[in-house]
């Protein structure tokens, strides 16, 4: 059966720290007996992992649900979605560990998408706020968009530049068949597509597909919206024009 991708947050911290928070509505069974798979997980500037939640099988006798930390794993009960955001989006560099568990976010093969995708870029506590709101929705039953988060709003400018949202754009229009094809609609050279694909596939917002033992590229959206918040400094220290 087809599995629904139901939540997914990524928020990227100025010093490079990032959060990832990933959750599929997958059948019912043994394994899953709530009926979802999840990854929530804090990782430090070079993708360290600091602290982990998931449901994954890694055979450490622990039970199903479990978390990673300081390379310890320790089972814990099932809370629902917003537990893991409050615990896992919390930065604690003291707790950085190099020990990240085997595929635990490994995505189901068949994967349905919500509608939307957000990129956005806001504070810390700001977006935290916004992912919290968007969990309890989804536990009522209402679709929530994907969001990725810059908290530095020039870092998203320098990830999304006009190249890479020309290429988001093509393929909103159509899904490659091949790297070639994409180059070759772009008028691009192969390579510089690849790289700028890889880089926007680390922030899940392009998306790969097998199909007919090939891989190809696509973007499993209907709309992507881009959102840059800017506000004064609160040390505001500007004089005020001079008057006429």
């Amino acid at each position: 059966m087809t599995a629904t991708k139901i939540f997914e947050e990524d928020d990227e911290f100025s010093e490079g720290d990032r959060w990832e928070a990933l959750a599929w509505d997958v059948p019912k069974s043994t394994e899953f007996s709530e009926g979802i798979k999840y990854s929530f997980q804090y990782l430090g500037p070079a993708d360290e992992e600091t602290l982990w939640y998931d449901n994954a099988n890694h055979a450490h006798g622990v039970g199903r649900h479990h978390h990673h930390y300081r390379g310890e794993v320790e089972g814990i009960e099932f809370e629902g979605l917003r537990s893991y955001i409050q615990n896992s989006s919390t930065r604690s560099r003291s707790s950085m560990s190099k020990n990240s568990p085997d595929h635990a976010h490994e995505p189901p093969e068949d994967v349905e998408y919500p509608s939307t995708l957000r990129i956005t870029s806001k504070q810390s506590e700001d977006h935290k706020e916004s992912v919290l709101d968007r969990a309890e929705r989804w536990e009522q039953g209402e679709e929530v968009p994907h969001v990725v988060n810059f908290q530095d709003a020039s870092r998203l400018q320098r990830i999304l530049t006009p190249r890479r949202l020309d290429l988001v754009r093509s393929l909103m229009d159509a899904p490659a068949e091949s790297m070639r094809n994409l180059a070759d609609r772009l008028d691009r050279d192969v390579r510089q597509v690849h790289d700028d694909l890889q880089i926007l596939s680390e922030y899940r917002i392009v998306h790969f597909r097998e199909e007919g033992g090939a891989k190809k590229t696509h973007i499993p959206y209907d709309t992507v919206k881009i959102e840059v918040e800017l506000s004064k400094s609160i040390d505001n220290t500007s004089e005020s024009p001079a008057s006429a």
